[in-house]
């Protein structure tokens, strides 16, 4: 069974947002964010398709010669964390970013 939702949790908080790999509803899509008491709110994600405007964004910026400077510093960070997804999975249990 394929699960389309998930849970990040840190000691100040956490994010849970379900139907992530495609939303059922693109005007219902939401997350809830909870405190350290575990107090949570439900937020309602905009209604966007995000390989739409992820393409959309890129095409901009080619069109304009636009370069971001901190793209590549993201690029690199989120990469960091996806192998420490991967490596936490792996190892079952936390790995440290």
């Amino acid at each position: 069974v394929a699960r389309r939702w998930f849970e990040i949790a840190g000691t100040r908080g956490s994010i849970v947002c379900d139907d992530f790999v495609r939303p059922q509803r693109l005007d219902k899509a939401r997350y809830w964010l909870h405190d350290a008491d575990g107090n949570g709110r439900e937020h309602l994600a905009p209604p966007v398709v995000q390989e739409v405007a992820m393409i959309e964004r890129f095409s901009a910026l080619v069109a304009d010669g636009e370069l971001d400077e901190r793209w590549p510093a993201e690029a690199a960070a989120i990469q960091r964390v996806c192998d420490a997804l991967l490596e936490a999975a792996r190892r079952g249990e936390a790995v440290a970013v």
